[in-house]
């Protein structure tokens, strides 16, 4: 078995996501997680645990 990694890209709609956020009271968490993806942009694949 040969396995393999590959790019993950995921849409994703951010106004249902804070909205989901604001319900559980996670909202400072997903900002930060929302402003490190726009600030950092893509992660590569060497910096993901398997």
């Amino acid at each position: 078995m040969v396995l393999q990694r590959t790019s993950l890209h995921v849409d994703i709609d951010e106004e249902d996501l804070r909205a989901q956020a604001a319900k559980y009271g996670i909202d400072d968490v997903i900002d930060a997680l929302l402003q490190s993806l726009e600030t950092h942009g893509e992660v590569g694949d060497d910096r993901l645990s398997e």
